[in-house]
């Protein structure tokens, strides 16, 4: 019984959850992958929307990871491996983020999924 309330509570404000500017991404594949020390920049084989807000002309082709973000290490390794494997992807977006300083910003990955 609590299993199904809690369930039904999760259901129910599950819309009420929302983000600023959160984009997903057609099928693509992962073209390149520029990796630095603090993050990385993913270019996709299929651009996707560009979040409002950022100002790199090629932001939705061009996406970044950074490490620090939870989850960030795993996506990395999802990327890798669809990289070489050949595997198409979806990429999550939210927000934007400055990876090539005087390039602008670009959008920010917060999900990965190996189709």
């Amino acid at each position: 019984m609590k299993k199904s309330i809690l369930i039904g509570l999760m259901v129910a404000l599950t819309p009420l959850v929302t983000f600023a500017d959160t984009k997903l991404s057609s099928t693509t594949t992962v073209k390149r992958i520029f990796t630095y020390k603090t993050a990385a920049v993913v270019e996709l084989g299929t651009a996707m929307t560009k979040n409002s807000g950022c100002t790199y002309a090629k932001s939705g082709k061009y996406v970044a990871l950074r490490f620090s973000e939870a989850g960030s290490k795993e996506m990395y390794s999802a990327l890798l491996s669809a990289k070489i494997s050949k595997q198409k992807v979806k990429i999550g977006t939210r927000d934007c983020d400055n990876i090539w300083s005087g390039d602008g910003t670009m959008n920010k990955i917060y999900r990965v999924t190996l189709q």
